[in-house]
């Protein structure tokens, strides 16, 4: 099993279609990633501000715990 792993490896390193596939689908997910990144920028976080409230009301939020 490893080895036909190893073998299919060194088949895909040497096929120049799939490298330049792995390629776009490596820099689609990249991208599609930054677009959410950037979106989810703009989104208030409610969880955060909920947790942020627990810890003030109990006294944590800062280090000195």
């Amino acid at each position: 099993m490893i080895s036909e792993n190893i073998m299919q490896l060194s088949s895909a390193k040497d096929d120049e279609n799939f490298i330049i596939y792995q390629k776009k689908v490596y820099e689609n997910a990249n991208e599609k990633t930054r677009l959410e990144v950037k979106m989810a920028a703009k989104l208030f976080d409610y969880d955060l501000k909920s947790h942020l409230e627990q810890l003030e009301t109990h006294h944590v939020k800062g280090t000195d715990f």
